[in-house]
């Protein structure tokens, strides 16, 4: 009679395990190549260029893609000063064909000087989903960024180099 009761009970534990996985969702990420920011002029927004990002989604809401930073590869010459108040506010956007595009996140970077003496972008903030609805409905979502180098008073010049910022986007 126990070893009834523990096969039972061993069946039991397998059903219920089989029950509670199956009811396990997978949500894959997909990434695309790397991208530099383009040259910018301090002080004035840049827009990237728009990129088609697909997704396993049919609608895709504001919180399902974004962006990952990695640094940029250059920094700023020694005419900008060296200020770790100095930000880029980055806004992320999803470009609708009937030119109501839709700011989906926000997010600030700040330079530093880096452990090579180099003052580049080195920290991000988190990024913030600032619209919750549905931002297209047909699996691809036409994603770009507008980004803002502060300007610091003493600094003589507006010229950002291209690869200040290097990123990726993402979409689940």
């Amino acid at each position: 009679m126990k070893a009834f009761r523990k096969m039972i009970a061993g069946l039991m534990a397998v059903a219920t395990l089989t029950v509670s996985t199956t009811n396990i969702s997978v949500s894959a990420v997909n990434t695309y190549v790397y991208y530099q920011s383009p040259a910018m002029i301090a002080g004035q927004w840049c827009k990237t260029p728009t990129v088609p990002i697909a997704s396993s989604l049919r609608e895709i809401y504001a919180g399902d893609f974004g962006v990952w930073f990695y640094g940029g590869n250059v920094g700023l010459d020694n005419r900008f000063i060296r200020s770790t108040s100095r930000t880029v506010n980055i806004e992320i956007w999803e470009e609708d064909k009937n030119g109501t595009d839709i700011k989906t996140r926000t997010q600030t970077a700040w330079f530093t000087v880096d452990n090579d003496g180099v003052y580049r972008v080195t920290n991000y903030g988190d990024q913030w989903v600032v619209y919750d609805g549905i931002v297209e409905d047909d699996n691809i979502a036409e994603v770009y960024m507008k980004l803002k180098v502060n300007t610091i008073s003493g600094d003589t010049s507006k010229n950002i180099p291209t690869n200040a910022l290097f990123y990726e986007y993402w979409i689940e």
